[in-house]
């Protein structure tokens, strides 16, 4: 009896401490709230109580319980740690072939390592009480990434303990035919003490597309142009992708990690994080770049993709890249050279788009 007992207590115990960590995030109704706890420590306990409440509210929303909140004013705060171990991580995740030393200096991996490390923001941030995006019915279909000073922002990663990450809902939503779209706008800042604010190194910003019927039509919005394109090189996704991407963002999503959750609610085979899959394509097709110039000589430089250059990003999410598949990466030489498009394929459907724009 007294080891059951003993059991029980220290089972609490290890259950108050991730709570008490969420209640201020979970119950509190102020519009802001600093969360107390790091980006990496988003795991265990913490995330599946999270993840539990995030069901929680999802089905009481669906069944009337509660009313979808209107409000867009909120924001979190939350502190920032970034460890050798991470980029490690990353390069694993990414199958780069340069050093931990060297991947940060490419632009398009420094933005996608950046926006793994600040991902748990965003998730902290649907669960905010008020939140008018649910959690479970909503999905990630566009990313933007935006990175103006590389090398500072590289420097700055060394001084962990001045950074922090800020989380807010965008005042805008969109109306579009298959609901609304809803942004998140996550930023790595730095504390610099000055009037002027602090510094913000590095902004991605998350749209969210919340399913809702509409009682008139939405006019259609407007394509980006097609681009002809040709096949590079190709990429394999394993199932232990999303297992390696989760220790670096926090995203524990069952879809990604369970093959009978994902079936569960309605797909047929687990999911890849899509920022992942657009780190390994960028990986290959860079890889592809550096193979063809020594082929042809570093006079031909018509075949430079542009992707080590800073600037935006922005990553479409087609269709669900499910694992484990063997996919095509093409790109576009019908561009200016201050811009690159990438495409990741699977039996001719398109998956995923990435567009650089220096």
């Amino acid at each position: 009896m007294i080891p059951i007992f003993t059991s029980l207590v220290l089972g609490l115990l290890l259950l108050l401490r991730p709570l008490s960590s969420l209640y201020p995030l979970l119950f509190d109704k102020s519009a802001r709230i600093d969360v107390p706890f790091h980006n990496d420590e988003l795991t265990g306990t913490r995330f599946w109580i999270l993840f539990f409440y995030f069901i929680f509210s999802s089905v009481a929303r669906r069944l009337g319980l509660t009313s979808p909140s209107r409000s867009t004013d909120i924001s979190v705060r939350m502190p920032f740690r970034s460890k050798r171990e991470d980029v490690e991580l990353y390069l694993m995740a990414s199958l780069a072939t340069c050093s931990t030393e060297e991947i940060l200096d490419v632009p398009a991996h420094l933005q996608l390592f950046l926006s793994a490390l600040t991902e748990p923001a965003m998730l902290v941030l649907l669960a905010k009480r008020g939140c008018p995006i649910d959690p479970i019915g909503a999905v990630n279909v566009r990313n933007r990434f935006e990175l103006s000073e590389p090398s500072f922002c590289v420097s700055a990663l060394k001084d962990p303990a001045r950074l922090y990450i800020a989380a807010k809902l965008s005042e805008e939503v969109v109306k579009v035919k298959r609901g609304w779209e809803y942004s998140i706008i996550v930023e790595l800042k730095s504390k610099n003490g000055s009037r002027k604010g602090d510094t913000a190194l590095y902004r991605q910003i998350f749209t969210m597309l919340q399913f809702a019927k509409h009682h008139t039509p939405v006019p259609p919005i407007s394509q980006a142009d097609s681009h002809p394109t040709t096949t590079v090189t190709h990429i394999q996704l394993t199932a232990n992708d999303p297992t390696l991407w989760a220790k670096l963002s926090k995203d524990y999503n069952p879809i990604h990690m369970s093959a009978l959750a994902a079936r569960l609610l309605g797909f047929k085979m687990k999911i890849a994080h899509g920022n992942h899959v657009a780190a390994k394509a960028i990986e290959a097709a860079l890889q592809a770049e550096r193979r063809s110039i020594l082929e042809d000589g570093p006079g031909d430089e018509h075949k430079k993709l542009g992707l080590s250059e800073n600037g935006i990003m922005e990553v479409d999410f087609k269709r669900p890249s499910f694992v484990p598949c063997d996919v095509e990466v093409k790109t576009s030489s019908a561009l200016t050279d201050r811009e690159t498009y990438v495409e990741i394929v699977s039996k001719d459907k398109v998956l995923i788009t990435i567009r650089c724009r220096v």
